[in-house]
């Protein structure tokens, strides 16, 4: 099993009326906060993208966990329109080959489909960073599935290989924090369905998984990866068609 830690144009008609627009942009800037990572599949590109696809089951009166792992075939592609605006990024899993039990012969069964987004950091520097200063914001929908109840999303603040906390033999970025909202394991729940949907989370309600706030902070964060995870029982997957997850305007706000 993969360990994963179980998203106004204008017509300004005089001088004045400029005026009143550019002050609203300001505003609305303001309000807004400044974008430190942006990804759109449009002008604005991510440093890589990636899929992820995962399952498995246990019987009932089994002790042995059964991985689906190696049964199911994931791909991946970037889409010139499809988006919420335009281009996005759409991962699809084949379940075919997975054989899972039905529901009363077995204690528990579940899928999952991720979409990896990684997006350099924008002129920033993360040596002062506070959870609280900043939020994500992403759209996502999935295709040919059931709503996934048990959905979550993580970023994973990275830095290049060699210049994290500790040395490995691998040619990885080295990751400084792991940051996870909803899923399985949490109270908190996100569910993904057919819509789009923009969902907007404070950093400050996000839990920490993996290594520290204070490693952001002391090593040189290079870029931010949002990784998007549709989960849920197998049945719900692969609902006329190979299931899709697509997601698209992938931000990190500073507010």
């Amino acid at each position: 099993m993969i360990e994963l830690s179980k998203k106004v144009g204008r017509l300004a008609l005089t001088a004045s009326v400029f005026s009143l627009t550019g002050l609203f942009d300001s505003a609305v800037q303001a309000q807004q906060g400044t974008a430190v990572v942006e990804v759109n599949y449009d002008d604005k590109k991510p440093g890589y993208d990636f899929s992820v696809a995962y399952g498995g089951y246990q019987k009932i009166g089994s002790e042995e966990f059964a991985s689906l792992n190696s049964l199911l075939v994931k791909t991946s592609k970037t889409l010139t329109d499809g988006g919420k605006d335009g281009g996005a990024f759409e991962v699809a899993l084949d379940n075919s080959e997975a054989e899972v039990p039905p529901r009363e012969k077995r204690s528990y069964a579940y899928m999952g489909l991720g979409a990896g987004i990684n997006g350099a950091l924008i002129d920033s520097d993360l040596s002062s960073f506070k959870e609280e200063d900043f939020r994500v914001v992403f759209d996502a929908k999935i295709e040919n599935g059931k709503p996934m109840r048990q959905s979550r999303f993580e970023l994973h603040f990275i830095t290049t290989d060699g210049n994290g906390p500790t040395g490995d033999d691998d040619k990885d970025d080295d990751l400084l924090c792991q940051l996870n909202y909803a899923g399985s394991q949490s109270p908190v729940k996100m569910e993904l369905n057919d819509e789009f949907q923009t969902i907007e989370v404070e950093l400050a309600d996000m839990s920490v998984e993996k290594g520290s706030i204070e490693q952001i902070q002391k090593f040189n964060t290079r870029g931010i990866t949002l990784i998007v995870i549709a989960e849920d029982a197998p049945e719900r997957f692969a609902i006329g068609g190979d299931t899709k997850l697509i997601v698209d305007n992938y931000r990190l706000i500073k507010k």
